[in-house]
């Protein structure tokens, strides 16, 4: 399966558990929801997704990445 663009997430923090839970939304449809991350995972997940664009996600490889960025690029 190859690599979906991330077009929407949502994102929560089970406050007792400690742990978070990030659902992605793919562009066209499908969703791939991620749960029990630990706030380190978490955090950063959160901060790629807010933060980076364009964002794809492989689920072969449970990879969350930018993809052809340019170097040295600022943020918007």
């Amino acid at each position: 399966m190859a690599a979906k663009f991330v077009e929407k997430y949502q994102v929560g923090w089970q406050h007792a558990a400690k742990v978070g839970t990030i659902v992605l939304l793919f562009q066209g449809s499908g969703f791939r929801q991620i749960n029990n991350l630990p706030y380190e995972s978490y955090s950063a997940m959160v901060d790629m997704l807010r933060n980076e664009k364009p964002i794809w996600y492989d689920e072969n490889q449970s990879l969350l990445a930018t993809i052809h960025e340019p170097v040295g690029e600022e943020e918007g």
